[in-house]
């Protein structure tokens, strides 16, 4: 799975459309970043399938990061339903960010 494909996947998920970006919101005057609760991800390796000295399958793994004001089980449970939907391992793992006072609930997800 490719980020782009990725992003499409994300990006269907019901009241997300727009609020998901690839390593960070632009946050310019003229495109502000987007209100919480949003998404951003971003490749972090590659798990590869590796047999007679040769790459036969690249297999990416991402972190995708759902910031967000409070817990909500309602949007984890959609995040992790659509990851199931096209078979996307996941692990979760939440954190309060003290400074920015939120949620960062982190996806590990391997594609």
């Amino acid at each position: 799975m490719t980020s782009v494909e990725l992003y499409g996947i994300l990006n269907s998920i019901q009241g997300f459309r727009g609020k998901v970006a690839y390593r960070a919101f632009p946050d310019t005057p003229e495109q502000p970043a987007p209100s919480l609760p949003f998404i951003i991800f971003e490749e972090t390796e590659t798990n590869n399938f590796k047999a007679d000295n040769q790459v036969y399958m690249v297999i990416p793994s991402f972190d995708v990061d759902l910031c967000i004001e409070f817990r909500d089980p309602e949007i984890e449970t959609a995040i992790e339903t659509k990851l199931n939907e096209h078979g996307i391992r996941w692990e979760r793992y939440p954190e309060w960010l003290e400074d920015q006072q939120m949620y960062q609930i982190t996806y590990e997800v391997e594609a």
